[in-house]
């Protein structure tokens, strides 16, 4: 059975309202007189709004699936690409702001802006699965995606280096964990779940393991995972409300030109590494439990 566009809609419309609650409560909300903490609340509005958009992306993603599917559109399913991947500046902003490093967010339009004109120059073919959208042809959007993800997740690293604080390192971490990290771990789970039921138990080519697909299905199942950042994000709030150290600067305002090309070219070469090791490491993996 097929359920993706009920479930796009539903998740989509989930994110929308958490996101607009999210919004209504960290963003919009008015320091009172004798709050505690509000100097720090205050500071940290900025950052939430950021956070708070970047999530909106998945859902608009999600959202646009269930009218891709609808209506057979391939306008609206690249629209519903180039949605998603924008996550990734809105969430490297939320870091800059976080931190007042610039990290290049500017290039990263650059490069959402070519990946997307680079989609609208060729037919996409997608199809309704059973939770999830197949896409047949976003690898180059793909490898772009998980490119920016690994760039902005080594800025976090870069950046802990640049505070005495303690407690803000750690923040650091559960801001990536918090804000996107968890689903990411939730989709590889069940993709090496479902490459295990596929070898173990002969599932049916009908069932939502059985047919399951790591370069077409990924995407579309991430975004789906994404809903429990719900939950998750006013977590990350509230941490950060309760313990982030904003009187404590970071050593540097702008890095090096140097610094980004190699954090880039890590992050390019760790999707390289992934890409040839992920496969064996499943094989090597379903076989030892086979045993």
């Amino acid at each position: 059975m097929c359920y993706s566009k009920e479930v796009s809609l539903a998740v989509g419309s989930a994110i929308a309202s958490g996101s607009a609650y999210t919004w209504w409560k960290y963003c919009l909300y008015r320091v009172r007189s004798g709050l505690r903490n509000a100097a720090r609340k205050t500071a940290l509005v900025p950052f939430y709004r950021w956070v708070v958009l970047a999530y909106l992306c998945i859902g608009g993603h999600q959202l646009m699936e269930f009218l891709a599917i609808y209506t057979g559109n391939q306008i609206v399913y690249k629209l519903g690409l180039i949605i998603s991947i924008s996550f990734m500046y809105f969430i490297m902003r939320s870091l800059e702001e976080l931190t007042k490093i610039r990290f290049g967010s500017r290039i990263f339009v650059i490069l959402i802006a070519l990946t997307g004109l680079e989609m609208f120059t060729r037919t996409m073919t997608f199809e309704n699965m059973h939770f999830w959208v197949r896409g047949d042809s976003h690898v180059l959007w793909g490898a772009m995606w998980i490119i920016l993800f690994l760039y902005w997740n080594f800025c976090i690293l870069y950046a802990r280096k640049l505070t005495t604080s303690t407690i803000n390192r750690r923040l650091l971490l559960w801001y990536s964990f918090l804000s996107i990290g968890a689903s990411f771990l939730l989709s590889l789970a069940y993709g090496y779940i479902a490459t295990l039921s596929q070898r173990l138990v002969n599932t049916s080519e009908l069932s939502a393991l059985g047919c399951f697909d790591a370069l077409k299905d990924s995407p579309s199942i991430w975004c789906t995972f994404a809903l429990v950042h719900i939950f998750l994000i006013p977590l990350l709030f509230s941490l950060m409300e309760k313990h982030y150290q904003v009187d404590i600067p970071y050593e540097k305002r702008e890095i090096s030109w140097q610094s980004k090309l190699v954090m880039a070219i890590l992050a390019a070469g760790v999707l390289f590494f992934l890409a040839l090791t992920v496969p064996l490491f499943f094989t090597i993996s379903i076989k030892m439990v086979t045993k």
